[in-house]
């Protein structure tokens, strides 16, 4: 698989769990638990590219993962860009 790729699935699918308090933290473990059930969606490649476009494509990424770091949506739109330009030949 294309590093970007999986770059870009990583970066939107990851909750992170440092300097939380414990409500906090209950709530990202009840997502991953979530997901692991198959209740909260696991976000794939087929997903990302139909996200790009769409004219809300951070508030979906951020309804599917409601804990995206800050910049997570900037970096997933300079690594789907990247992934455009290597794989499209014109």
């Amino acid at each position: 698989m294309c590093v970007d790729i999986e770059r870009m699935l990583a970066l939107t699918n990851t909750v992170t769990f440092t300097d939380l308090s414990s409500a906090e933290v209950k709530r990202r473990v009840g997502f991953e638990l979530g997901r692991s059930a198959n209740i909260e969606s696991k976000l794939d490649i087929e997903f990302l590219a139909g996200v790009l476009l769409s004219k809300d494509a951070e508030k979906t990424l951020r309804n599917l993962n409601p804990f995206l770091e800050g910049d997570s949506f900037d970096q997933f739109c300079a690594l789907s860009a990247a992934m455009m330009f290597r794989t499209v030949c014109v």
